[in-house]
């Protein structure tokens, strides 16, 4: 089924050979190109030195004389045969009428640009013409003869010169395609040995089922950089993953625990209350019994949502004012202390103190922490609540002098669904949500809640938020 949904994708050895080769190509046609035109210029220019020395020695030549003449040649026909002649020489005036040649015929076997006469007598001029199939380099050089300006035309066939460029030509595109074979087959053997850590990964990750998340992928000496960062992100993911899947089963067990206790209870009494008919007054005690079971699910079933909105949404931005917090809070504890006999001492801050957060879930926090405070305080003690503020954080403190929370507990005190044997003796009507949820509202604002306490000595909550 996998290789089905992976069927559209391109294989990433493949991808990376065609991008190496890609590269590759550009290279040899950069350094092709590049060399070519470097070759051509310099045969060019080699070539233009040649018909200039034979330019001007033949002026030279012809200036001597008692009329001008050059340095006679072969008898050779006009037309195809000066594809093989070496060079052709003539010298004209700027009328264009041939005075000259260095062959017998005097018919001029190369069409003449007159306007190369005309244009510029006083600098050698080149010209590339094509006549009969073929491509002839031409020289029109100035010169002058009894005071007069006369033209010598050397033209040579560039025929050998292309026929260099086209052999060294011919022989790069074979070189460079034999180089960009063994370029692709490099290219794949790296490309493929390159993604073997890769491929041991993906094997080790896909062995890795749900009752193997303990699990981690190993990281080879020889894994490169690169890979060895992608597996230690891969092993925190399984990290994780292994810590949700753990406290996924945890809260399962837990709820299904805190549920089975008042649906059993439920159960039982609607049970005993069927098996005979009883009087309207114990009907009556049957259901006051059974709403507060219906009580604690719904208190049971309210919390978890809390909790798990807290663990999954972003929470709204906000801030408190601590002396107005501090005054509320005291105003709806007062009554609940006084009936327990505790001396709830709530300092408000003297000046105006802001936290960031908002009020409605730093009240929720506090009123959590009181709860716990008043619920383990016996009467006569006392329970503060504090605030106070560094450079960079707000920190409150909510202390009480109870049965304290043992060493070993502490580390478990803020998991969900988890109470002390005192608080687990004492009544069924809470459930160790409380400071969980707590605790979740705190990190969710990047803040930090902890807890001092000793037995027998109380215990001392604080939460500390990062003023920005």
């Amino acid at each position: 089924m996998q290789t089905d949904v992976f069927k559209s994708h391109r294989s990433f050895i493949l991808e990376l050979t065609l991008r190496y080769c890609l590269s590759f190509t550009v290279l040899l046609l950069l350094l092709g190109g590049l060399s070519y035109f470097s070759l051509r210029r310099v045969l060019y220019e080699n070539l233009d030195q040649g018909l200039q020395v034979i330019g001007r020695s033949e002026a030279d030549f012809a200036s001597k004389g008692q009329h001008l003449h050059l340095h006679p040649t072969a008898n050779v026909n006009p037309g195809s045969d000066t594809h093989t002649l070496p060079r052709y020489v003539q010298i004209v005036n700027p009328e264009g009428q041939i005075l000259a040649v260095n062959f017998a015929h005097q018919t001029a076997p190369l069409p003449l640009e007159l306007k190369r006469l005309h244009s510029n007598n006083k600098q050698a001029q080149y010209l590339t013409v094509h006549y009969q199939k073929a491509d002839f380099r031409q020289l029109y050089l100035p010169f002058s003869y009894q005071n007069q300006v006369y033209f010598l035309i050397v033209v040579s066939p560039l025929r050998p010169l292309q026929s260099t460029l086209d052999s060294v030509f011919n022989a790069y595109f074979w070189l460079s395609t034999l180089l960009l074979c063994l370029a692709g087959i490099m290219g794949w053997l790296l490309a493929h040995d390159a993604v073997k850590p890769l491929h041991r990964i993906t094997l080790t990750a896909q062995a890795i089922g749900v009752g193997q998340l303990s699990e981690r992928i190993p990281i080879a000496p020889d894994t490169p950089r690169e890979f060895a960062e992608l597996t230690a992100v891969l092993n925190q993911m399984l990290a994780r993953l292994e810590n949700a899947v753990q406290n996924l089963k945890q809260f399962s067990a837990d709820a299904s625990h805190e549920l089975k206790t008042p649906l059993s209870v439920l159960k039982g009494e609607l049970q005993v209350a069927l098996r005979r008919e009883r009087n309207p007054q114990e009907y009556q005690a049957l259901l006051n019994s059974n709403l507060e079971e219906v009580n604690r699910l719904i208190a049971l079933t309210e919390g978890l949502l809390a909790l798990s909105r807290w663990e999954q949404e972003e929470p709204q931005k906000g801030e408190s004012n601590l002396q107005a917090l501090f005054k509320e809070l005291q105003a709806r504890y007062a009554d609940l202390a006084q009936k327990q006999k505790i001396d709830l001492k709530i300092e408000v801050p003297e000046k105006n103190l802001h936290c960031p957060v908002a009020r409605l879930y730093l009240s929720q926090i506090l009123s959590n922490l009181l709860d716990n405070a008043l619920r383990f305080s016996q009467a006569q003690q006392t329970v503060w609540l504090r605030a106070g503020e560094t450079k960079e954080q707000v920190w409150i403190q909510v202390q009480d002098q109870g049965p304290g929370i043992a060493p070993d507990e502490q580390k478990k005190i803020f998991e969900r669904f988890y109470q002390i044997e005192a608080s687990r003796s004492e009544n069924r009507s809470h459930f160790g949500i409380g400071l969980s949820l707590s605790k979740a509202i705190t990190e969710a604002h990047q803040g930090q809640i902890k807890v001092v306490s000793s037995p027998r000595q109380g215990a001392c909550f604080e939460v500390r938020f990062p003023k920005s």
